[in-house]
């Protein structure tokens, strides 16, 4: 398809000018005050409400503004252009890459055996660094060779990448699990993590995600009406012996559904306030220590 763009080189003024009307008459009416309205049928999924609660400007540069798309594109130009002294910052820039693959094995339940011809294979549609494939397989093979693994696979009933939708008031809640076993009254809500994390942060680590299991278990409370307890388990693939567990009671996921439903709420008034607490982890920030958006101090 071919499209001509006119392209117009001068512009040609005219002497012309207009009186202001003094025709007391000419009665204008408008329309004065706000239209409110709020938005419904929105999939509020746990990522969003765990952004917000980190920093509502934050949720609102990334799912109101877009912001995120245009920060990965410049991001992505400095890696590839930045020298890398280590094999781990090599690596950095592909986290999304690794996860990706080491949630498809998991979630196929490839053997141990088959591992590396399955990681050769996935390898094969992405563009990354020759040493990605043995930091993938070092990783699974320790997660494999754990007492971990052997628990969670002595179980008989479950479900893997399993994806919940729930209505809450006008919205809907939606989630996808790694792993839900579902053993009587009792649901395990895992979830893979493949955070190049050290051992001494894996439970700081563990606290930021805290609020997204309990996301799913509330979700899940809704779905299996019977379930009385709720274990949420993070498995961090580079320390998988680490345990990160905790027991939910189902009035402490109902509790939690309460401030689910004062977030959307929020979201809904588009009250994006500033946590000037979070800036120093924010990667929106400027300088790593201010916000990006200007807010009156009053």
């Amino acid at each position: 398809m071919e499209i001509t763009i006119p392209v117009q080189r001068e512009l040609f003024y005219t002497d012309k000018y207009y009186e202001k009307s003094d025709d007391k008459n000419d009665v204008k009416k408008s329309l004065i005050g706000d239209i409110e309205d709020e938005p419904e049928k929105e999939i509020i999924s746990a990522t969003k409400i765990a952004i917000f609660n980190q920093c509502p400007v934050k949720y609102q540069l990334i799912y109101e503004l877009g912001y995120s798309l245009a920060f990965d594109i410049v991001k992505e130009r400095e890696f590839n252009y930045d020298f890398k002294t280590r094999e781990d910052d090599e690596l950095s820039g592909y986290a999304d890459v690794k996860g990706r693959i080491i949630h498809a094995i998991l979630e196929k339940e490839t053997e141990y055996e088959n591992i590396e011809k399955a990681v050769s294979e996935l390898l094969e549609r992405e563009t990354v660094p020759d040493s990605m494939k043995e930091n993938l397989l070092s990783d699974l093979r320790k997660y494999y060779a754990s007492n971990t693994y052997k628990e969670l696979k002595s179980f008989k009933t479950y479900l893997n990448e399993a994806e919940f939708y729930t209505q809450e008031g006008n919205n809907y809640l939606y989630g996808i699990i790694d792993k839900l076993i579902i053993d009587n009254d009792k649901l395990i809500i895992v979830d893979y993590k493949t955070d190049n994390v050290g051992k001494a942060d894996v439970y700081s680590k563990a606290e930021n995600y805290l609020p997204q299991l309990k996301f799913y278990a509330y979700i899940l409370g809704k779905v299996y009406a019977n379930a009385e307890r709720f274990i949420v388990r993070l498995v961090f693939i580079k320390h998988p012996d680490i345990p990160v567990t905790k027991e939910l009671t189902k009035d402490e996921v109902e509790k939690f559904g309460g401030e689910i439903r004062g977030t959307i709420e929020k979201i809904n008034k588009a009250e994006y306030q500033p946590n000037l607490n979070h800036c120093i982890k924010c990667h929106y920030a400027i300088k790593g220590e201010k916000c990006i958006k200007s807010f009156s101090q009053r």
